[in-house]
C-alpha cells in the first residue's frame, strides 16, 4: 500500500512538472504588447477590437496570430503584423520528458508558449496625405529634375560612343 502510494505521488509529481512546459514555466503564455501612433489622433486596432487613440497596451496569447491597425478619417490604414520567433528555453522539456508532453504537446498544441513575439512595442501611423509620403506635387516637382538627370546620361553614353569611335578610327580623344 506505502509503494502504491508513493508511485501514485511520484507519477502526480511528473505529470504535473510535464503539464506544464518550460517555455510556459519561464516565460508564460502570453506577452504584453504596446502599441502607439505618431499620429495622435489615430484609432488603434488589434484584430479589429479597438485599443485606444494614440497609444494602447494588450496582451498577445502565444498561440495566436495579430494584426495590428492604426485608422485615421482621410488616411489610409497602417498596418503592422506582428512576428514570432522560436523560444529556446522550449528546449529543456528534453530533460523533463524528452519533449514529448512538455515541448510538443504543452508548449506546442496547447499554448504555442515555444513561440514568443518579436517585439513588444509597436509604432504604427496611417499614411496622410502631407505626412512624408510622396505626393503628385512633390513627384512633379522633382520630375524635371529627374528628366534632366536622364538626358545628361544619355549625352554622356554618346559622347563616351563617339571617343569610342574615334579611339578605333585613331583619332585622338577628348577628356570630360
Amino acid at each position: 500500500m506505502k509503494l502504491h502510494k508513493a508511485v501514485n505521488s511520484a507519477t502526480s509529481l511528473i505529470l504535473a512538472i510535464s503539464m506544464a512546459g518550460c517555455a510556459a514555466m519561464f516565460h508564460g503564455t502570453t506577452q504584453m504588447v504596446s502599441i502607439r501612433s505618431n499620429v495622435d489622433d489615430a484609432k488603434l486596432y488589434v484584430n479589429e477590437a479597438y485599443i485606444g487613440t494614440g497609444s494602447g497596451v494588450t496582451t498577445f496569447h502565444k498561440n495566436k496570430n495579430y494584426i495590428i491597425v492604426a485608422r485615421k478619417t482621410g488616411c489610409s490604414d497602417g498596418v503592422a503584423i506582428p512576428t514570432k520567433s522560436f523560444d529556446a528555453v522550449t528546449l529543456l522539456g528534453i530533460l523533463l520528458d524528452y519533449g514529448i508532453i512538455s515541448i510538443l504537446v504543452v508548449d506546442g498544441a496547447c499554448t504555442g508558449a515555444w513561440n514568443q513575439f518579436d517585439q513588444t512595442s509597436y509604432v504604427v501611423d496611417p499614411q496622410c496625405p502631407g505626412s512624408g509620403c510622396i505626393e503628385e506635387q512633390t513627384f512633379k516637382k522633382n520630375q524635371g529634375t529627374i528628366e534632366q538627370a536622364a538626358e545628361d546620361i544619355i549625352d554622356q553614353v554618346k559622347k563616351i560612343t563617339e571617343q569610342t569611335k574615334d579611339n578605333l578610327q585613331g583619332k585622338p580623344t577628348q577628356n570630360f
